[in-house]
């Protein structure tokens, strides 16, 4: 829980409000996220689209949007990040970036419990 606790801190600590860390039954749940770094705009984002135990592995694919074009998008620097709860099992984790227009089924993974949009800047 103390881990847990250091991430959402460190994740958040731009945010002026601190929200309090979602819960997490980490009896029956694992955290599992993907943090893309600095990036030079607000267009960047990222989402995890799905987790699968498949063959002792755990699989997470996850896209990143990148800007295109002439999009028009704020100038900040942004650190986008998405994180979701999966229910706890052993294996290793396999990340995999799904490519523009690949498609996924129903994901695994759903959104820790207390907050909507858990990672989402």
């Amino acid at each position: 829980m103390e881990e847990w606790n250091a991430l959402w801190h460190e994740h958040k600590k731009q945010d002026s409000r601190m929200p309090a860390a979602p819960v997490v039954d980490f009896s029956n749940q694992a955290v599992v996220a993907v943090f893309l770094g600095a990036r030079p705009n607000g267009y960047y984002s990222v989402k995890i689209e799905r987790a699968d135990f498949i063959e002792g592995e755990i699989v997470v694919q996850y896209r990143e949007t990148v800007p295109f074009g002439n999009a028009i998008c704020t100038y900040a620097v942004t650190t986008p990040a998405h994180i979701i709860t999966i229910p706890k099992m052993a294996g290793s984790l396999n990340f995999k970036t799904i490519g523009f227009g690949e498609q996924i089924s129903t994901p695994l993974g759903t959104p820790p419990s207390t907050a909507s949009e858990a990672a989402s800047e």
